[in-house]
């Protein structure tokens, strides 16, 4: 893919492109309601922002915690390694601010995806990481 980019943002700065992908995903294709997509969360966050020709196709978001969550990326981008791309740039915020552990929850048909991309990390960076499943 030509012409993408990858911005650590806030909330406040990219929350109508983190929406529009959030909604998309959670809302409209999972079914998930809206009150429960907004949790209050996301202000104290920092999100990840995947852009294509300045179009959001991609976000996810770390909590103080390490708490990784929210990761999302539109139906006709997957596959393409946006969703590996959100996951290394969230675990390198995490250990760049020195978090002693970070962790997810994960949804029945992300657990290979996600599995396979912490047992890399976690072999790589020979950090803590915490999978509650």
């Amino acid at each position: 893919m030509k012409n993408i980019s990858a911005i650590t943002t806030s909330y406040k700065s990219n929350h109508k492109e983190i929406c529009e992908v959030r909604f998309k995903v959670f809302v409209d294709e999972q079914n998930v309601p809206e009150e429960l997509e907004i949790d209050g969360l996301d202000d104290d966050a920092t999100h990840i922002l995947i852009l294509l020709d300045d179009k959001a196709i991609g976000t996810g978001r770390i909590l103080s915690d390490g708490h990784i969550g929210r990761v999302a990326v539109l139906k006709q981008f997957r596959g393409k390694g946006v969703g590996k791309l959100i996951m290394k740039m969230l675990i390198e915020w995490a250990q760049e601010n020195q978090l002693k552990s970070y962790g997810f929850r994960l949804s029945g048909m992300l657990v290979d995806f996600i599995l396979i991309l912490a047992l890399l990390v976690l072999v790589k960076s020979m950090k803590r990481l915490a999978l509650i499943i």
